[in-house]
């Protein structure tokens, strides 16, 4: 501040060493550190006993005492006879930085007990933590040090104020770091005299520390002791040792007890997608069993819960029982859990479930009814849902038909409904008709609703990698040209993936992972600044203007052009060919709706017509300038073992009628949506209809990416995520398919992977464990798991009070 007085500070390298001594602890802590710094430089070890005895003197100031202390630490080992008198200094400062000084330099455990052991009881929170921290830097600690690391892990405070319980948990967390480091130790302590003496609690914080099978047996022999209910770690390691009859028991007995029940369980909950709960399905049976027929309304919930998360299939009858209870307020909530479980087990009474969904004025509860409906696999299940199906919005009635289509007896129902009329293909989506042509792909009404939903599309050009594997296309490029096509590449992309080209002339190829255009004339002329990413289906395309400048573009976005021009003609280039191509191989991976242009396509009529299809198109009506097209089983002669295979996750391209069709519903909701509209009646729809799946300030679910901010994209780009999710998606939220030995199919977000098992997430449902034995294949789609038609499913004024909403974050 300019009303300091200002004043020139010594020059250190110039005071001999007493003079450099007397400035340790200054008023200015920069000079005084400083000081010290220039004795650790000249190496003044002569100096040690003086400043031993500044460090000692407890009429000096603490600064002083400090730097002096810090200072002998850098010039020697501190003795311990100093650093015992500091540990019983009465300033906590002081006495931090002998439990500090303990362990940073090495002496002997017993000197290293004698400094530390009264500091364990500190009053001071400060010194217990360095305790703490000395005790896990002590090399090679024995069981009587870990003696002192378990008294220091008291148990946690159940009261007292927010700071004395922060202090104690990581007191407790060093002591148990201190303890993980000598496992050998720490069994030695808990087996001895001295271990056994410990209170409970400490000495149940060493026996975690040990893990595995020794943690779980020594929690099973203290917890009939425990005045408390079982942590989640707690429960977690003896799940993982069900095996072992003293965990089995005391894990039943928690589960058992009343008291400890409803913790226990909810513990287990928690864990349920990193546990094989199969061991404990019959004492979870009988607890959830218990709380289903409680008359108090949460726990009945949480007893329906655990059946449905855990696939308690023996509490079907008490399950079902609840269903027809007289439905309270207060048992609203039971209700609904019920049904998802039901749901989640694939069982329940059909006539309850239509029942429900013919009569119940909740739609919540209605709207779970039909999908435990849509979740049985009987014939008169099948049908009754059917006969339902007409009376439901075509939101509903498409993630219906989407949930028929994962079994058999579902998928028979939809393909007999189009045989005969009764269910109109247009209900149909993508997922749905993939799903049925899979499992019949002879059929030909399936193989006309396929097709009607660019199924055709769905063959695409396999290039193994090898030498010659190429389609033989012999292009020219002359003038302004557009060459564009999607691509997904195999791992390991390098300058041996092309997308066209001819030896020594042009590429198209990926060196380094960038897509990039090169020419024998100037070599790379532009590239991309994003790397491909390998298993991912992207849009590639490459311009040349009328000036002779390339353009790249991903996904219809301008990605990099090119600083100089080129007007070379180009003849007999090859599709898949790169410019090494035979000598080290070629393109690794899949090409599909391969375009060239003899015109610069702009980026809006790249961007309009990236997701379309021009597969069946007569020449004469395709667009102007569409010179070649390559696409379905049409690559021309395939040379080395180039092959056109079916690519079940290719991407989902429009036929020139959906795409008409496509057009129109963007109009007519691109009115709507800048329409006059309620922000509050929008915000609440925002909240039933997408923090189901995305996450906006905080709030949500964690499927989908989060929206904060969203209002700054535009009504456009809105409208392109919520009309055309697929279309707008980003890679890391594509749908991961499950395909079950039992021949069901299930779709979702993979949440976790492990060699064991992974974790489904899907909207509207718990996170669904799956074991690898029961997998028969898995693969990600090019596909979004967010719904089509959700502004369909909307009157038209709440499509405005959404949009209005949705303006608004920003």
């Amino acid at each position: 501040h300019r009303d300091q007085p200002r004043v020139t500070p010594p020059d250190l390298t110039r005071l001999d060493d007493r003079a450099l001594v007397a400035q340790l602890g200054a008023p200015n802590a920069l000079v005084s550190r400083l000081a010290w710094l220039e004795l650790t430089d000249r190496k003044a070890a002569a100096l040690a006993p003086e400043l031993a005895l500044i460090a000692a003197d407890r009429t000096a100031a603490n600064d002083r005492r400090l730097a002096a202390l810090w200072a002998l630490e850098s010039l020697s080992s501190v003795p311990t006879v100093l650093l015992v008198a500091l540990a019983g200094d009465p300033v906590p400062t002081i006495r931090r930085q002998a439990a500090r000084l303990a362990a940073a330099q090495p002496r002997p455990e017993s000197e290293f007990l004698a400094i530390v052991t009264p500091l364990a009881t500190d009053p001071s929170p400060t010194v217990r933590a360095a305790v703490g921290d000395a005790l896990r830097r002590l090399p090679q600690a024995s069981p009587r040090v870990m003696a002192l690391a378990a008294q220091l892990g008291g148990v946690s405070l159940a009261t007292g104020g927010d700071w004395e319980r922060y202090d104690r948990e990581f007191e407790r967390y060093l002591a148990r770091w201190a303890m993980e480091l000598n496992p050998v130790a720490t069994a030695a302590l808990l087996d001895s005299a001295a271990g056994r003496a410990l209170p409970l609690e400490n000495r149940l914080l060493a026996n975690l520390a040990l893990g595995g099978r020794r943690a779980a047996l020594g929690l099973a022999a203290m917890a009939p002791d425990l005045k408390r209910s079982l942590s989640d770690e707690e429960v977690r390691i003896l799940a993982a040792h069900f095996a072992e009859p003293s965990a089995r028991a005391a894990l039943t007995a928690a589960l058992d007890q009343a008291g400890s029940r409803a913790a226990v369980l909810r513990a287990l909950l928690g864990l349920r997608t990193s546990i094989d709960a199969a061991p404990l399905t019959p004492a979870l049976t009988a607890a959830a069993k218990s709380l289903l027929v409680s008359p108090v309304p949460a726990e009945a919930t949480l007893g329906a819960q655990v059946a449905g998360a855990f696939k308690l299939a023996a509490a079907e009858p008490e399950l079902t029982t609840a269903l027809s209870l007289e439905l309270t307020k207060d048992r609203q909530t039971t209700l609904l859990a019920v049904l998802r479980a039901l749901r989640e087990l694939s069982l329940g009474p059909v006539g309850e479930f239509e029942r429900l969904a013919r009569a119940s004025t909740d739609p919540a509860v209605r709207d779970e009814a039909l999908a435990a409906l849509a979740t049985l696999r009987s014939p008169e299940a099948v049908a009754r849902l059917v006969q339902l199906l007409p009376a439901l919005t075509a939101g509903q009635r498409g993630n219906l038909l989407d949930r028929l289509a994962a079994h058999e007896a579902g998928a028979s129902a939809i393909v007999g409904g189009l045989r005969d009329g009764s269910m109109a293909s247009a209900d149909l989506g993508v997922s749905v008709a993939e799903k049925i042509w899979l499992r019949m792909p002879g059929d030909p009404a399936v193989a006309a609703l396929w097709r009607s939903h660019g199924g055709d599309a769905q063959r695409a050009l396999r290039l193994p990698g090898g030498r010659g594997d190429f389609a033989e296309t012999q292009l020219t490029l002359a003038g302004p040209f557009t060459v564009e096509c999607w691509a997904k590449l195999d791992p390991g992309i390098d300058h041996r993936d092309g997308l066209l080209g001819l030896p020594g002339v042009i590429d198209f190829n990926f060196f380094d992972g960038r897509f990039r255009v090169w020419l024998g004339e100037a070599n790379d002329v532009v590239q991309a600044k994003k790397k491909a990413v390998p298993g991912v289906w992207t849009h590639y395309a490459v311009t040349r203007d009328r000036g002779g400048f390339f353009h790249l573009y991903l996904n219809g976005e301008l990605e990099m052009s090119s600083a100089g021009p080129s007007q070379s003609v180009f003849t007999g280039l090859n599709v898949g060919r790169s410019r090494l191509n035979p000598s080290n191989g070629t393109t690794a991976g899949w090409l599909a709706e391969y375009r060239v242009w003899n015109v610069a396509r702009s980026a809006a009529e790249l961007r309009d017509a990236f997701d379309r299809s021009f597969a069946g198109t007569a020449v004469s009506a395709r667009p102007p300038g569409l010179v070649d097209l390559f696409t379905g089983a049409n690559w021309g002669p395939l040379k080395g073992a180039a092959r056109v295979e079916q690519a079940e996750d290719a991407p989902v391209l429009l036929t020139p009628a959906a795409a008409v069709a496509q057009e129109e519903k963007f109009a007519r909701f691109r009115v709507l949506a800048n329409g006059v509209g309620g922000a509050a009646r929008g915000r609440e729809i925002f909240s039933a209809l997408c923090l189901t799946c995305h996450q906006q300030g905080g709030k949500g679910g964690l499927i989908a990416p989060p929206l904060d901010g969203i209002g700054n994209t535009g009504v456009e780009a809105l409208l392109r995520n919520i009309l055309t999710p697929s279309a707008a998606m980003e890679s890391a939220y594509r749908t991961y398919r499950v395909g079950l030995k039992d021949g069901t199919v299930r779709d979702g977000f993979l949440a976790e992977e492990t060699p064991e098992a992974l974790v489904l997430r899907t909207p509207g449902a718990e996170d669904q464990r799956i074991a690898r034995g029961e997998i028969k294949q898995t693969s990600y789609l090019n596909r979004s798991l967010m719904p089509e038609g959700l502004l369909e499913a909307l009157p038209p004024q709440q499509v405005s009070d959404l949009f209005s909403y949705l303006k608004t974050l920003k």
